[in-house]
């Protein structure tokens, strides 16, 4: 079972991501990588960011995270309603 991610290591993660320049998504793609970010919290947490986030920047973080899993996951089939990270980018 997966622990959660300390909240500065998320906070850092998500931070580059919203940066959207390529120098911060090669740094979001070495995190998870590298285990200090996991792809299925990260799916459950980008549900639950702030409202006030603009709607384009969750878009952005939600299509990184498909992209990602579609280079580093191919097998995955992104179906709708389930628990695993896949259908969670999916949905």
């Amino acid at each position: 079972m997966p622990i959660a991610i300390p909240q500065s290591r998320m906070s850092a993660f998500l931070s580059k991501l919203v940066a959207y320049r390529e120098k911060d998504f090669a740094f979001a793609a070495a995190m998870v990588l590298s285990g200090l970010i996991d792809p299925t919290i990260l799916a459950r947490s980008l549900g639950r960011l702030p409202a006030m986030l603009d709607p384009l920047e969750q878009m952005r973080l939600h299509s990184w995270l498909k992209a990602w899993l579609d280079r580093h996951q191919p097998d995955c089939p992104h179906p709708r309603n389930s628990t695993d990270v896949c259908h969670q980018v999916a949905s």
